[in-house]
């Protein structure tokens, strides 16, 4: 922490999920996942106390892979290079140095990048999106 009242946070997640149909002589197989790196840059208010608050952006990268495969189908593969950056606003009750408990909201941009697909596409997109997120936490500091 290069100061008491600013915080340097960084973050790392997977989500990976697959699915598998069948019928009628027909089967359909989907798969995904996606990486998130980033890190959050916050100040600090009362650091020094059992609950603080804290605000500031959240800025990263995302990485996007996904296949599917149907009967009598080639395989589709597909992924993208997606960055994202968030302001957020968080509380945190701490019960020792150690360990807070909290909350925090965000709001965030997406930039997604073009998707590099098998079999190759000459289509490119430029989309873009803004969403909102909520989340509970437990923290452990060292």
């Amino acid at each position: 922490m290069p100061s008491p009242g600013f915080r340097i946070e960084p973050e790392a997640g997977i989500l990976s999920q697959s699915s598998e149909t069948s019928g009628g002589g027909f089967a359909t197989r989907f798969s995904s996942s996606l990486l998130r790196f980033g890190v959050g840059l916050f100040l600090v208010s009362a650091p020094e106390r059992t609950f603080n608050t804290y605000a500031g952006p959240r800025l990263g990268i995302l990485s996007v892979s996904t296949s599917s495969s149907s009967t009598g189908n080639p395989e589709f593969k597909s992924s993208e290079t997606d960055f994202f950056i968030g302001f957020c606003v968080g509380g945190e009750y701490l019960f020792s140095p150690h360990f807070s408990v909290g909350g925090e909201a965000q709001v965030n941009y997406v930039s997604f990048g073009n998707p590099d697909r098998t079999p190759s596409s000459s289509s490119t997109r430029t989309q873009s999106l803004i969403t909102n997120n909520a989340l509970m936490f437990f923290r452990w500091y060292y």
